[in-house]
């Protein structure tokens, strides 16, 4: 979930170590066994009550704690060891907040891109996915035409240098880049909803199966009781005679 703080990270507690980083060594394991054991489930905690899931908050922790062994000669003994991984938590959440930010933005200036205007209100995950899917489909030229309009929000002139073009010949390449990227973009819905169309059939198809596998039984004792029945009035024959 989470990109690494590793450079971020500042001591909570006092300066303990102005004197230089300590080697970690076996007493540096040693500290890092004793955090880990005693400050998991804290940690943890503080996790999960700052994400969506449980999983979220899992693999936050799992990050807090390789940030702490890499970070070995920064880790500050007791007892300012907890406040200190609850910052590495803190940093590690503001940097996929900062994330998911910059992927929101890379979808909706690619909608721009693609519709040609202000998009008209908030997208929904499956249009971002099906978009970013369209994107994924194109040459990887004209993936990065785009991205440098839409992610770098460069100028057409700041465009054309990156690639080592002329602005004309860059206009040109995010044209042909935005109609490859409208016809992809047509393809994903199609083969998405004819997806959809397939599950649904399959779905039918199960539930007609389950209705008929639990209405046999009934028809089953039906059939036996008419044939019963009609044995009995074929033995009941020659009685009358």
């Amino acid at each position: 979930m989470a990109g690494s703080p590793d450079d971020e990270i500042e001591d909570a507690g006092p300066h303990w170590a102005e004197d230089g980083a300590r080697e970690a060594g076996e007493d540096g394991v040693a500290q890092f066994r004793a955090a880990f054991e005693r400050h998991y489930g804290a940690v943890l905690g503080y996790a999960s009550r700052r994400t969506p899931t449980q999983e979220d908050a899992e693999e936050v922790t799992a990050s807090t704690f390789v940030t702490a062994w890499r970070r070995i000669d920064r880790l500050p003994p007791e007892p300012y060891t907890r406040t200190w991984l609850y910052r590495v938590v803190w940093r590690t959440l503001a940097n996929q907040r900062r994330a998911d930010d910059r992927h929101a933005r890379l979808v909706e200036r690619m909608r721009r891109l693609q519709v040609g205007s202000e998009p008209a209100g908030a997208s929904d995950a499956d249009e971002d996915g099906k978009l970013l899917e369209a994107l994924g489909r194109l040459r990887q030229q004209d993936q990065e035409v785009l991205r440098l309009v839409a992610w770098e929000e460069l100028s057409y002139g700041e465009a054309a240098v990156t690639l080592g073009c002329t602005p004309n010949a860059f206009a040109t390449r995010l044209h042909r880049a935005r109609a490859a990227l409208k016809e992809e973009l047509e393809i994903v819905n199609v083969s998405r909803a004819a997806t959809n169309r397939a599950g649904r059939a399959v779905h039918g198809t199960a539930s007609a199966v389950r209705r008929s596998s639990h209405a046999a039984p009934g028809r089953a004792s039906a059939s036996s009781g008419r044939a019963g029945a009609s044995s009995g009035r074929a033995g009941a024959g020659p009685d009358r005679g």
